[in-house]
């Protein structure tokens, strides 16, 4: 039993793995309560135009099975293009400007005055 005990003290751990792991858990799981929200308010006559255009092609699967899968598949994708601007968006406030990768130093020194000054001294 010590030994298990002394082995099993020696594993590591890679807690930003297990974070990762959570975090695409939690994602996943936005998404579904995303989607049925979704379907729960489609089917809600809350609006009452999305709930009938929701039957109507309900009723056309059922006369027209060969246009479901074609039919999820241009939802899929009509869902991601409507999607794409604030995606890309968010892309763009996440990105900052490093002065040193745009000047082209190779290294940042320790004083980021010092390493202007030299940017100044060779332009």
């Amino acid at each position: 039993v010590s030994q298990h005990i002394l082995a099993y003290s020696q594993h590591t751990v890679n807690v930003m793995s297990i974070k990762s792991s959570v975090a695409r858990l939690e994602k996943s799981m936005s998404g579904f309560i995303k989607l049925h929200k979704g379907l729960t308010f489609t089917f809600s006559w809350e609006s009452i135009p999305v709930t009938v255009l929701a039957q109507c092609l309900l009723v056309f699967w059922i006369y027209h099975p060969e246009w479901l899968l074609p039919s999820l598949c241009f939802g899929l994708s009509l869902n991601a293009m409507l999607l794409f601007p604030g995606r890309y968006q968010r892309v763009l406030d996440r990105m900052v400007p490093n002065e040193f990768l745009s000047v082209g130093i190779a290294a940042a020194s320790e004083d980021i005055d010092a390493a202007l000054k030299l940017k100044d001294q060779e332009g």
